[in-house]
C-alpha cells in the first residue's frame, strides 16, 4: 500500500517503461509522477505501470507529461499516450472485460460506430472478443500482439463515407463464428478461419505467415491477395469461396 505521503515515480523511454508488479494485493494512494526521458519519441502504445492480483484505491495526485493519461483497468493501472494512439476510438479495457460490446472498453465509453476509425493497440496485447450483434465501423487498426476473435455477430469495415479508409491488422484475426466483412482496402498479417464467414467487396492483402482456412466460407466480390513471403494453409475438406485469388 502506498500512503498519502508516498510517490510512485515512473520513467518512460526508448528502453521501455518502469512498472510496479505486486504478487498480492495493492492499494493506490499518494502521488504518481511520470516523466518522459530526454530524446524519447512516444510510441503508439499503452503499457501497464502497476499490476497486482487485486488492485484498489486511487492516486490523489497525478503528474504526467503532455499527451499522457492513466486509467485503472481491473487489476492494472495503465499509462497511455493519447496523442499517438487515438486518432479515433481506441480500446482501453475500461470495463475490465474482453468484450467488444462493453462500451466502457472504448475511449469514448460508447461502442464504435459507422464513421469511427478503431484502434486496438495495447503494448502488452489483448484478445478482444466479438460474440454477437451487428457492428459497422469505418476502419480497424491493430498492432502486433493484439488479437480480434469473432465467435458470433457481424463486423463490417466499410471504409467510411468515402469508402477509402483502409484497415491494417498486424495482430491475429481469429474467426470461429459470425462474419467479418471488409468492404475497403485491408491488410491482415494472419487469419485463422475455422467457422463463420470472411469476405466483402474490398481487396484484402495477407502479409504474414501462418494463416489457415480449416472451416467456414470466403464470400463477397473482393479479392484475396497473398503478398510475397506470406503463407496460407488450406485444410482438407469442402468449402466455398466467391473471391478472386491473387498470388504475388
Amino acid at each position: 500500500m502506498q500512503g498519502a505521503d508516498g510517490t510512485l515515480q515512473i520513467e518512460r523511454g526508448s528502453a521501455g517503461t518502469d512498472a510496479l508488479i505486486v504478487s498480492g494485493a495493492a492499494t493506490l494512494g499518494g502521488t504518481l509522477a511520470v516523466t518522459q526521458l530526454a530524446g524519447y519519441q512516444p510510441a503508439a502504445l499503452q503499457t501497464d505501470i502497476v499490476s497486482a492480483n487485486t488492485l484498489s484505491g486511487s492516486f490523489a495526485s497525478v503528474t504526467l507529461p503532455s499527451g499522457y493519461s492513466t486509467l485503472t483497468v481491473g487489476n492494472r493501472h495503465v499509462l497511455s499516450y493519447a496523442g499517438a494512439i487515438c486518432g479515433g476510438v481506441c480500446w482501453d479495457g475500461g470495463a475490465g472485460t474482453l468484450l467488444w460490446t462493453d462500451a466502457a472498453n472504448w475511449t469514448t465509453d460508447l461502442l464504435p460506430g459507422t464513421t469511427d476509425l478503431v484502434f486496438i493497440d495495447l503494448e502488452n496485447g489483448v484478445n478482444v472478443q466479438l460474440t454477437g450483434g451487428t457492428h459497422t465501423i469505418a476502419s480497424l487498426t491493430t498492432t502486433v500482439g493484439n488479437t480480434l476473435t469473432l465467435s458470433g455477430g457481424a463486423l463490417t469495415l466499410s471504409g467510411g463515407t468515402s469508402g477509402q479508409a483502409a484497415s491494417a491488422l498486424a495482430g491475429d484475426l481469429v474467426i470461429g463464428g459470425g462474419s467479418f466483412t471488409a468492404n475497403a482496402q485491408t491488410s491482415i498479417a494472419r487469419l485463422l478461419l475455422s467457422a463463420g464467414s470472411f469476405g466483402g467487396s474490398g481487396a484484402v492483402t495477407f502479409t504474414g505467415t501462418g494463416s489457415s482456412w480449416t472451416g467456414g466460407d470466403m464470400v463477397g466480390s473482393g479479392s484475396s491477395i497473398f503478398a510475397a513471403g506470406s503463407t496460407f494453409e488450406y485444410a482438407a475438406g469442402t468449402r466455398s469461396s466467391t473471391r478472386r485469388v491473387d498470388v504475388r
